[in-house]
């Protein structure tokens, strides 16, 4: 995605260009379901409740991995597959992303090689499914659910914090000078909602990876250069210093990425 963007391999290439912007990365994968899964599914659930074997949870999906960078709004990375998620796809997408001042992800023991630190919703959501206090207020049912949720926020507020200020720390260069903030992600949020979008975009299911992939790349140039969101204009780095025109696309049919993008136009 680097490289469509703004030909470069990386983002110590991108630094050098635009040395002013700051730089993190955030990434995640998510599943959208192959064509005739839906139909598939069903087939099966029924034929294994009348067999009374388990059922299956999720229709055949396709694997899509991708990395993006969150202060400056725009896809580093993609990944689609049809093979499950594993350590050396989250490799591979973590090469564009180098130079970044971090990395955040999930738990997930996929992203152990490459995550600088994991995200705070995902650590507090663990922590709170084991947390004392919740655990017998589950089982006794003796409290409101107004009175857990005041709780949980109370913990989770007293936890960002406390994250926040051992990031700004560890990180500097994501530390706004003027407002002393730290400005880096502290969830996975960003990307999160950049799956969302792609799965809404997409819209229909498809039989292949090399299709879905090729309408999903489309789908994350588009947003990378988005200059409309919340309502109001507003220009992302992407936007601003990007050099992807389609007529670059059309001229250079020699990468298996060009072609993949050209097929899905």
């Amino acid at each position: 995605m680097l490289k469509i963007l703004f030909g470069v391999d990386d983002v110590e290439e991108l630094r050098e260009q635009y040395p002013q912007a700051k730089y993190d990365a955030v990434m995640d994968e998510t599943y959208p379901r192959v064509k005739g899964s839906k139909k598939a599914i069903a087939e099966e659930r029924y034929a294994k409740r009348m067999s009374g074997e388990g059922q299956p949870r999720f229709p055949r999906s396709f694997t899509l991995a991708s990395s993006y960078l969150s202060s400056a709004r725009c896809f580093a990375s993609m990944s689609c597959r049809n093979a499950p998620f594993n350590g050396i796809v989250a490799t591979a997408l973590a090469r564009p992303p180098e130079g970044c001042d971090a990395i955040v992800t999930d738990g997930s023991e996929c992203y152990d090689e490459v995550r600088d630190y994991r995200c705070l919703f995902h650590k507090m959501r663990n922590f709170f499914a084991v947390d004392p206090f919740l655990q017998r207020a589950w089982k006794e049912k003796t409290l409101p659910p107004w009175v857990m949720s005041a709780h949980m926020r109370d913990v989770y507020s007293f936890a960002e914090d406390e994250y926040e200020g051992w990031l700004k720390e560890r990180y500097p260069n994501l530390v706004d000078s003027e407002r002393g903030e730290f400005i880096g992600a502290m969830t996975t949020n960003s990307i999160e909602g950049g799956n969302w979008r792609l799965k809404y975009e997409l819209r229909a299911a498809y039989q292949r990876d090399e299709s879905a992939e090729g309408r999903c790349l489309l789908i994350a140039l588009r947003d990378s250069t988005n200059t409309f969101r919340h309502g109001h204009p507003e220009e992302s780095f992407g936007a601003m210093n990007s050099d992807f025109q389609y007529a670059t696309v059309m001229n250079h049919h020699h990468s298996g990425t060009d072609r993949i993008i050209l097929a899905a136009a």
